[in-house]
């Protein structure tokens, strides 16, 4: 559908504008946390920590500390609209899809966070 397509750009626009700018302080610690590891399996055994998010985790150990911050946000920023479209997959009918869509979309905190 044409609309929930336009609904996912504009929010893929508004996470990438979002995205920018330093790391937050949880990020930096992430990468803090994945600094003295040699291989990805110790992600699962060698970080015992709240802030360990496997997949997350994973993604910036693939990544690098080195990469553009935008960079590092792009798993988030990926998750982020493919929630817009799942949302909308799990509406019923087509004004349903295009209106979960939408808020999806804008949210603040969706866009914020996701």
């Amino acid at each position: 559908m044409l609309a929930v397509a336009v609904i996912g750009v504009a929010g893929l626009v508004l996470r990438v504008l979002g995205a920018r700018g330093d790391l937050w302080v949880d990020e930096i610690w992430n990468l803090a946390l994945l600094e003295p590891l040699t291989s990805i399996d110790q992600i699962f055994w060698r970080i015992n920590h709240d802030n360990n998010h496997f997949l997350n985790s994973i993604y910036l150990y693939l990544v690098g500390a080195d990469a553009t911050p935008l960079l590092q946000r792009g798993l988030s920023i990926a998750l982020g609209v493919g929630a817009v479209f799942a949302a909308a997959a799990a509406a019923r009918g087509r004004w349903a899809a295009v209106v979960t869509s939408l808020l999806f979309a804008i949210s603040y905190a969706m866009v914020h966070y996701g």
